[in-house]
């Protein structure tokens, strides 16, 4: 698809203005996801009440979810992965915490 908008078919084919352009392309993009995992772990801390975190602790958190020594150095697939990983995490955090609230209300009402 990216050899097509640029009207090639090979990356030898490439101009070193477009292989820039890719360059670039791919760095933004993993900044882009390395901004929504932070968002997403920090986002699951609060939801499990993780009091006495921050970001070292949650650039942690990202590494070992990714299986990576350096968050810099894990991939935009690897991103994508732990991304929706604590986004899931957080809704089954809402979603029990929802029951136990429906709980708790139906037995103080049954007492």
């Amino acid at each position: 698809m990216m050899y097509e908008s640029m009207g090639i078919e090979s990356s030898t084919e490439l101009t070193e203005a477009q292989l820039d352009e890719v360059i670039r392309s791919l760095v933004a993009d993993g900044d882009k996801w390395r901004k929504r995992v932070l968002a997403a772990i920090f986002s699951w801390c609060k939801d499990i009440n993780l009091n006495d975190y921050d970001t070292e602790r949650v650039i942690s958190i990202a590494c070992r979810a990714a299986g990576y020594k350096s968050f810099e150095k894990i991939p935009v697939s690897r991103l994508r992965d732990v991304y929706y990983e604590f986004v899931r995490k957080s809704r089954t955090t809402a979603t029990a915490r929802d029951f136990k609230e429906a709980m708790v209300n139906y037995m103080e009402t049954r007492n």
